[in-house]
């Protein structure tokens, strides 16, 4: 699952603001897996996965933290989120990971998806313009349950 464009979507919203909140989780979802492989590596401890757990019972606190690039925890495990924060403009940085930006260079076929309740669906859309072939689209998110379910409501205006 992923995005035509890292800079647009999902960690921007239309007109260029980043979108704090889904980059700050995201990134933070991303610790465990990183810690578990580090942990195999033997690059890692048992109290650095408890230190993210104890830090996960306040999120709140995490994502109010200041300033936003003094995060320990982020800079250890996820430190392409600094990168983030540190390319506050559409950059080589972006552009040198976002595959619209070769798509005039792709000679294969690809099938790509997109669900209208997924919070890749501005990346999806945006595909449909700059690709020969079309993107087919259905009703789901990339995270069942209640919580897309709200969000796929709010971003529609109607009440689930």
């Amino acid at each position: 699952m992923t995005t035509s464009n890292y800079y647009q979507t999902p960690n921007r919203h239309e007109g260029g603001v980043f979108e704090l909140g889904c980059a700050f989780f995201w990134s933070l979802s991303m610790v465990p897996e990183e810690v578990q492989r580090r942990l195999r590596q033997g690059r890692a401890s048992q109290e650095q996965m408890g230190a993210f757990m104890h830090a996960m019972g306040d999120p709140e606190a995490l994502l109010s933290h200041l300033p936003l690039v003094d995060q320990p925890l982020l800079r250890e495990f996820a430190p392409f989120y600094l990168d983030w924060l540190n390319h506050p403009t559409y950059d080589e940085y972006w552009k040198r990971i976002a595959h619209s930006e070769f798509y005039k260079q792709m000679t294969v076929p690809a099938l790509n998806m997109g669900g209208w309740y997924d919070l890749f669906l501005g990346g999806d859309a945006g595909q449909l313009h700059g690709q020969p072939w079309p993107v087919p689209t259905s009703v789901w998110s990339s995270v069942p349950g209640p919580t897309s379910t709200a969000l796929a409501c709010s971003r529609s205006g109607r009440t689930a």
